[in-house]
């Protein structure tokens, strides 16, 4: 098959979610079908290695840089239109361009889209077979920051999901099949829909994680991902400021490592070079994890399922997290990791973790299970033509 994938995100270099399922998805599709791709980026400079991964995956590929003040007339029109803010600020006049030139001189038999916002390039699209990845359901984030803001801020979400929630309906209903990374965001959609969408789990290449059955002793608590990202950054500061203090009152040498790329200024208030550390971009987020006594996912808001759950339990590193942290995921409390919400019970895990309290070999070993008969994209198939359906082998998901 001819497939074009337009995507949100370049999938290189795989530094963040949303690029570590892409580049997933995109490597395994170049293994049935021949790639043209198109996505955008932020960053105004050519990472290393970027180009020499999409040449050898596709025919050909272009990415297209979007700057903040570009984005921000695009959100201002798109909020008086009437359009999703997330949505509207991708209305990129390059970007169509190029999918109008890659359609004149290509055949296609179908178009890919790499997560719901693309759908701002939906009339460029016509006659083609669409299959869109959602990864998550907007609406549902959406409804959750609404949650967590207030005044303004929680209407202007508020408004936001009822936006995004229609335009998910619509695009699903047009395409010929859809994917999603969690059971937990396709079942808010109606039967009608769910027909169509089909679950896509999250994967990592295991490999790049060795597994350990020892523990170090350092008495280290890591946390990683984007701290650019509201759901991480309230995290992070959950954590440190709510539940830190009770694992020190116990604990009184354990520290707290915020590890990841784009740390807002928020985040990097939180660093005091004693207790608290705050990294920063780091090349190999597997030598924190080495290092990690505990990982730690105290999210309280988000979507979809969180890789960063599944590289620690890869490498053995013990897991406690809150249910939206590990949401998604068939992760067992006391089997696979430990599962809290309240900041108490929360900080006594860590505690009991840091202490040996807790029977950490037996979840360290299962949780590795789990994540290699599961997640392993060394195992993941997806299949866009009839017969209907995504597998990763064994999934539970």
């Amino acid at each position: 098959m001819k497939l074009l994938i337009v995507s949100v995100v370049s999938p290189y270099p795989a530094f963040q979610g949303s690029q570590l399922r892409l580049s997933a998805v995109l490597e395994r599709l170049s293994k049935s079908h021949d790639i043209w791709f198109l996505g955008f980026t932020k960053s105004q400079s050519n990472p290393s290695g970027q180009n020499d991964s999409l040449e050898r995956l596709c025919k050909s590929f272009e990415i297209v840089r979007v700057g903040k003040n570009q984005r921000l007339r695009h959100a201002f029109q798109a909020f008086v239109s009437g359009t999703p803010v997330s949505i509207g600020i991708w209305k990129n006049e390059r970007m169509r361009n190029l999918i109008r030139d890659y359609r004149s001189q290509i055949d296609f038999n179908a178009v890919f889209l790499f997560d719901v916002k693309m759908t701002a390039f939906m009339r460029e699209f016509e006659g083609l077979d669409l299959y869109i990845d959602l990864d998550v359901s907007y609406s549902r984030y959406f409804e959750r920051l609404a949650w967590y803001h207030k005044g303004m801020k929680r209407a202007f979400f508020r408004a936001e999901s009822a936006r995004m929630r229609a335009k998910e309906f619509s695009a699903i209903r047009v395409a010929k099949k859809c994917f999603i990374s969690s059971k937990v965001d396709r079942e808010i959609f109606p039967p009608e829909l769910r027909k169509k969408i089909y679950l896509l789990p999250n994967v990592i290449d295991v490999e790049r994680y060795p597994y350990s059955s020892k523990t170090p002793t350092n008495n280290r608590i890591v946390f990683t991902g984007k701290f650019s990202y509201l759901p991480n950054i309230d995290a992070a500061r959950f954590f440190a400021r709510a539940i830190f203090p009770l694992v020190r009152k116990e604990v009184n040498d354990a520290t707290f490592w915020i590890v990841g790329t784009d740390p807002s200024p928020e985040i990097r208030r939180l660093h005091d070079g004693k207790t608290i550390f705050v990294t920063g971009f780091v090349e190999e987020i597997e030598s924190y994890l080495k290092t990690a006594s505990v990982f730690v996912c105290p999210l309280r808001l988000g979507s979809g399922t969180r890789l960063k759950i599944l590289e620690a339990m890869a490498m053995g590193v013990p897991v406690v997290t809150s249910r939206i942290g590990c949401e998604g995921l068939a992760v067992e409390h006391g089997v696979h990791a430990i599962v809290e919400d309240d900041t108490v019970n929360f900080a006594r895990a860590v505690v009991e973790v840091l202490t040996r309290k807790t029977n950490i070999l037996s979840i360290k070993e299962k949780a590795r299970a789990y994540v290699e008969s599961n997640h392993d994209k060394r195992k993941l198939e997806i299949i866009l033509d009839p017969p209907p359906q995504i597998l990763c082998s064994s999934s539970r998901v």
